[in-house]
Order: structure tokens, then sequence, then C-alpha cells
């Protein structure tokens, strides 16, 4: 199971993600869990944006 659900630092899940496409994965799901009912997972969606797209230099 721990080959499929990431957990941990956004970092850490955006280099687990990563070496799962880069071992052959032509597609990955990509789901926030542990959210409280009725609040947004939009802040830990942002952390793992930051941490999964190229940061821009301009």
């Amino acid at each position: 199971m721990d080959d499929f659900v990431f957990w941990g630092e956004p970092d850490a899940i955006a280099d687990k993600l990563r070496a799962h496409r880069e071992a052959g994965a032509d597609h990955v799901t990509v789901q926030v869990i542990g959210v409280q009912p009725g609040r947004s997972a939009m802040p830990q969606w942002r952390l793992l944006a930051e941490a999964l797209l190229p940061v821009s230099t301009m």
C-alpha cells in the first residue's frame, strides 16, 4: 500500500509522485485526504502545487 498512498511533507509527496512517473506511470491521480468534513482542502492543494510545479524565474 505504501507504494500507492503517499503522505508526509509536500516535497516528499512530490518526490514520490515524480518517482512513480519516472518508473513508467503514464498518469497519476492525486487526492488530498484527512480534511475535516466541511473544511476546504485548498491549503493542502496549494502546498502540493508549490512542491510539484516549477518555479518561475521571471
